[in-house]
């Protein structure tokens, strides 16, 4: 169901940015730096130590730029991780980083506009383009262009990523955040599940830089990731099925027996590929990755 948010313009403008982190990292000074000089908005870091090794070192990475808001925690997982920053939002918007990627100083201004010109939109996203180690891009990136949400849930168009999104705070809130069971793959999911509720706003500019380097939490067997991915889109029809072909909808039953069956059966189908997905994804995540196929 479509959400119609009635925004505060100066709001729009006041953006809390969770990074979640477990290991701290070469990277992390300068995706915190991104993140507070953004152009034309106000923004807030709250980052989440999920149990890293140092947390002398995270100490000191909050406290190199006012603006940083540190939380610690056990060793719990980026889903619970990323909740515990949710559950300290402040602002109506949040974005979501990674501690080894960055972004461009126009990122959140320009999604602040796309999102305003679409009052029933969620999110607005761009695309993004790729970093080595060292910071040089490399590779074509990936575009963002305008896309109808059907098309997204239904997979005919890549979701958009995880860290080129800037969303309303209610509707994160509103879909329950991150699923802890998910070790792997949490972000689709929870985008999906946001598409579920509104659309959100393309734009096709690369502001985005995803680093890849050894240590990526994504460097596992790219079949097994394709294969989760998918049952990911089965899953998440699944759940819109209920939504959109649900008896007490027709006009041909309304009987409250048949109600009872078709809510059971959609349970048991949704149950039934969440459990394979949670398995799936694990896999690919600790699998070696053994290249393409």
């Amino acid at each position: 169901m479509e959400e119609n948010i009635e925004d505060d313009p100066m709001s729009l403008r006041r953006v809390d940015v969770i990074l979640a982190s477990n290991r701290g990292g070469p990277f992390l000074d300068e995706a915190i730096d991104t993140a507070l000089d953004q152009e034309g908005v106000s923004t807030r870091v709250i980052l989440v130590d999920d149990g890293s090794p140092d947390p002398e070192f995270m100490e000191r990475a909050a406290a190199r730029r006012e603006g940083v808001d540190l939380v610690r925690q056990p060793p719990q997982g980026v889903s619970v991780a990323r909740n515990t920053g949710l559950d300290r939002v402040q602002a109506d918007l949040v974005a979501f980083l990674d501690d080894d990627d960055i972004w461009e100083p126009t990122l959140l201004t320009t999604l602040v506009g796309a999102l305003a010109s679409d009052p029933l939109a969620l999110g607005a996203y761009s695309g993004g383009y790729y970093l080595d180690a060292a910071g040089n891009h490399f590779g074509q990136g990936w575009s963002a262009a305008p896309a109808r949400r059907e098309d997204l849930l239904r997979g005919a168009v890549p979701i958009p990523t995880i860290i080129t999104l800037l969303l309303k705070a209610q509707a994160c809130r509103a879909v329950g955040g991150f699923d802890p069971g998910f070790d792997f793959g949490e972000d689709n999911d929870f985008i999906l599940r946001l598409l579920q509720r509104g659309p959100m706003v393309g734009v096709d500019l690369q502001l985005v830089g995803y680093r890849r380097h050894q240590h990526n939490a994504t460097n596992g067997d790219p079949r097994v990731r394709a294969a989760a991915s998918d049952r990911l889109i089965r899953l998440n029809r699944t759940r819109a099925l209920a939504a959109s072909t649900n008896p007490r909808h027709s006009h041909h039953d309304m009987n409250p027996p048949n109600q009872s069956a078709w809510n059971t059966k959609v349970q048991t189908a949704a149950v039934g590929e969440r459990e394979k997905l949670v398995n799936d994804m694990r896999i690919a995540k600790n699998k070696p990755n053994r290249g393409s196929p």
